[in-house]
């Protein structure tokens, strides 16, 4: 069968992908390059150059004189501060050394994870043990979006004023 081969080149530290199409019959081959290209997708084929990844120096020339009013946030949440991907938070700030102004997000630790999810569940009216939010705080591994996510997801489930279980938070939330 006729088939398409969709690619994402990878951008500075971006990801990629393929998605392959089968069709039952060879489509024209022209109107399907044309409604791609018309998408905004850079159509091109085996014997063409592959895209330029300027990565760096993109950046650096960019932030010298950037498009005002615009906010570009450069995200690495998949790499940790410490431990193994330190040495991998350190390449991506060298990468990123151009950008002027840096945010960093450092993790909960699992006193500050507990507090919010107490705060969190008296906003909402719902009573978490000192168990229950241990557990819940470890089944999150104390990612306090996670923690935002399934306190307000417990707070339909119990109501305003309910007691969550242990047998709740078996049932209804994820493992971290």
């Amino acid at each position: 069968m006729p088939s398409l081969r969709l690619i994402q080149a990878p951008v500075f530290h971006g990801f990629s992908f393929s998605l392959w199409v089968e069709f039952e019959s060879a489509p024209d081959l022209s109107r399907l390059i044309g409604g791609l290209e018309a998408a905004g997708i850079d159509v091109r084929s085996g014997a063409a150059d592959p895209p330029a990844n300027a990565g760096a120096a993109a950046i650096a020339e960019y932030a010298k004189n950037p498009t005002p009013g615009v906010t570009l946030v450069f995200e690495a949440s998949r790499y940790g501060f410490d431990g193994d991907d330190k040495a991998r938070t350190e390449r991506v700030r060298k990468f990123y050394a151009a950008i002027p102004t840096v945010v960093e997000f450092h993790p909960f630790s699992l006193e500050a994870a507990r507090t919010l999810a107490r705060d969190l569940a008296r906003q909402r009216g719902l009573t978490l043990g000192a168990r229950e939010l241990g557990a819940l705080v470890e089944a999150l591994g104390g990612d306090a979006s996670r923690i935002e996510a399934e306190i307000e997801k417990l707070s339909l489930f119990a109501a305003p004023g309910g007691k969550v279980t242990l047998a709740d938070l078996e049932a209804l939330t994820p493992d971290a």
